[in-house]
């Protein structure tokens, strides 16, 4: 969610949006995104990992480009489409994240036993991962 906020407050402050409905935007991405762990849990269950990580990404796009073209299209109340865009985006977010650490440690077990790894280097890398979803 830290890589879309800066290109979104820019989008949003050029295309006539104030602070205050930008602030209102994040509280509602992250509203979303910690009301959706549940779901999240609930469908790793029903589907693989990556097919939960996939769905995810595909929400995302959507999510972003239905925030993201308000400015370009005529529709009749273009903030509605931004918040509808926004609420995706937060779904989709923890689609993406929370079955990201299993699948990185399920992948590593599954190499663990096909070879001896490094630990060290296997720390860097999870440490690396936490950096980036930051």
């Amino acid at each position: 969610m830290s890589y879309n906020t800066p290109l979104l407050s820019n989008h949003l402050n050029d295309i006539g949006y104030t602070p205050t409905f930008f602030g209102f935007g994040m509280v509602i991405v992250s509203i979303c995104y910690a009301s959706s762990f549940k779901v999240v849990r609930f469908l790793t269950t029903y589907m693989s990992k990556r097919g939960v990580l996939f769905v995810g990404l595909l929400m995302q796009s959507s999510g972003v480009l239905i925030t993201g073209t308000d400015g370009l299209s005529n529709w009749y109340n273009p903030g509605f489409f931004v918040v509808v865009g926004l609420i995706i985006f937060g779904f989709a977010t923890a689609m993406v994240t929370i079955p990201v650490m299993p699948e990185i440690l399920d992948a590593i077990e599954e190499e663990k036993q096909a070879e001896d790894l490094n630990e060290k280097s296997l720390h860097e890398n999870l440490a690396g991962y936490f950096v980036v979803c930051q």
